[in-house]
Formats: C-alpha cells, sequence, structure tokens
C-alpha cells in the first residue's frame, strides 16, 4: 500500500464510484478508510468538499430549463400516467440522474392536468372504513404461500385478527402426479394416489 496516497490520485476511482454506482461519501469514506488504514483525508466530509470542488455528483447537475425538456420528453415518450416515482425510474435507465422532487416540480409543469388528478386522487389512500377486530377470534386472517409449490410444499397460516398472533400453521407437502400441473393430494397414509 502506498504510504501518501490523496484523493486527487484516485480521482477516477472516486468518479465512479459515486457517479456510476451510486455510492455515498459516508460509504466511500469507509471504503477508503479501509484499504488505506493510517492516512488522513478520507473522511467525510473532505470528500465532500473534493467532490464538491472537482464537480462530482450522484445525481445529473442539471438546470430548471433542461429538466423540464428531459421529462417533457419522457412524457412524450411513455404517456402522461407516470407519477413521480415511476418517472424518476424511468430516467434513470436512460442515465439521468435526478432527485425525485426535482422531477416532480417538473412533472407538475408538463402535465398539469394529471398532476391535479393524482394530487385530488385520495381513494386509493384512503380506507372508508377502519379495520375492527372486537375479540380474539372476531376475524381470522387466512393466508397461503406457495413459493416452494416446485418443490410440492406450500405454508398456510391463519392469524387473530384482534391479536395479531399465529393461531394456526401448517405445512402441506404434495404429491406431484404425472400431468406436471395437476397434484395428487397430500401425502398421507391413508390417501393413495391411483397410477
Amino acid at each position: 500500500m502506498a504510504s501518501n496516497v490523496s484523493l486527487h490520485d484516485l480521482e477516477d476511482f472516486i468518479r465512479e464510484k459515486i457517479v456510476e454506482e451510486g455510492w455515498t461519501h459516508c460509504r466511500l469514506s469507509l471504503y477508503l478508510k479501509r484499504m488505506y488504514p493510517g492516512i488522513r483525508g478520507f473522511s467525510v466530509r473532505s470528500i465532500e468538499r473534493f467532490c464538491s470542488d472537482k464537480d462530482i455528483h450522484r445525481t445529473s447537475r442539471m438546470d430548471g430549463y433542461n429538466l423540464q425538456q428531459v421529462v417533457s420528453e419522457a412524457v412524450r415518450t411513455v404517456g402522461p400516467a407516470y407519477g413521480r416515482k415511476t418517472m424518476t425510474g424511468y430516467l434513470r435507465s436512460q442515465g439521468v440522474r435526478i432527485s425525485e422532487t426535482r422531477v416532480g416540480q417538473a412533472l407538475s409543469l408538463a402535465n398539469p392536468i394529471y398532476h391535479h388528478n393524482r394530487r385530488e386522487a385520495t381513494t386509493r389512500s384512503m380506507n372508508p372504513i377502519p379495520y375492527s377486530a372486537d375479540y380474539f377470534g372476531h376475524k381470522v386472517h387466512i393466508g397461503q404461500n406457495e413459493k416452494l409449490v416446485l418443490y410440492g410444499v406450500t405454508h398456510i397460516c391463519a392469524i387473530d385478527g384482534y391479536s395479531n398472533k399465529i393461531v394456526a400453521f401448517i405445512t402441506r407437502k404434495w404429491i406431484l402426479v404425472r400431468q406436471p400441473d395437476a397434484y395428487c393430494g397430500a401425502i398421507d397414509p391413508a390417501v393413495r394416489c391411483s397410477p
């Protein structure tokens, strides 16, 4: 290991980690301190200053006009229904890294009608009847997990709505018959599958 490594010597490495891989300053600081123990100058604040001086940023430094143009073009490409989160993901897939807040502001200008409709559509986020279970056993919720169905295993769970306790849990192993999508039944000595 070199004894006098500085951030200037590692500029390309820092640029790659922050811009391409999206590392934070804190993560980069921890990594450099671990790679070069005993060398000063790898604090989070030093890396922040260095990145600011060298114009290294995780997100694109795009002015409002250019951002508006990029978002408007994206709306023309994918349609007006994308919201702030989905549009941010789409722009990142295109190589443009902009914060969700700025994308939301640009969407409100690029598509005011859809933006207004998304803000007013509170039906998705509000439940008109609040949930209540008055006593133990009043409401029991049953769930089934079939993630291991390829191995012939199914998990079934019953949860009490009042206490949030698991009141029953069963794991079933199924015998697969010759047809790939059909099940013969649970493994049980009394149950026999026809050949």
